[in-house]
């Protein structure tokens, strides 16, 4: 995996629940960021954990979050610094090509742990996914339970599942 540094601050903190891979450029990109923690120091960061990150791209007007995995925490030798690696980035293949387009060589943003990255760039407008049908792949994958998405397919048969549950919600609301 190519670990890349992004043009812009990330934020951090600790998840419950492990990231779910909508992409392929998943496995290919992780995020390299510089870090005040010495490996082992801070509970709150540990290899394999599971975290939510904020990251603001595009000189701080955009924000994209997501879920991810501590894959290292490593001191360079020569420079004394720490560096924290996520991967498993729950990102869409759209949000990657934005992030993409925002790494650099290096960056001097640290690293910031917070309680709630949601209280983090407030004010960026955050990156839309224009596919909707990402969105409801994202949201089923996350929210519906494995027995009601195969109950669904089974009902469907041909359908779109998008159309499935507009028409499903539609029949609901006559009720």
């Amino acid at each position: 995996m190519d670990y890349k540094s992004i043009d812009g601050p990330v934020y951090s903190r600790h998840a419950m629940s492990p990231p779910i891979i909508n992409s392929e450029m998943a496995t290919r990109f992780g995020i390299k960021a510089p870090c005040l923690v010495e490996p082992g120091q801070y509970a709150g960061i540990e290899v394999g954990g599971n975290v939510k990150l904020r990251l603001l791209v595009d000189h701080g007007t955009k924000r994209i979050t997501c879920h991810g995995v501590v894959d290292w925490i490593k001191t360079d030798e020569a420079t004394g610094k720490s560096y924290v690696g996520f991967g498993s980035l729950s990102l869409s293949e759209e949000e990657f090509y934005v992030l993409e387009r925002n790494f650099v060589e290096e960056t001097e943003e640290t690293v910031e742990f917070v309680p709630k990255v949601r209280e983090k760039a407030t004010e960026a407008e955050s990156v839309i996914v224009a596919d909707i049908a990402h969105e409801i792949m994202r949201y089923k994958a996350v929210h519906f339970p494995v027995s009601v998405i195969e109950a669904i397919d089974v009902m469907r048969g041909d359908v779109p599942f998008s159309e499935f549950v507009v028409n499903a919600v539609r029949q609901y609301i006559k009720q």
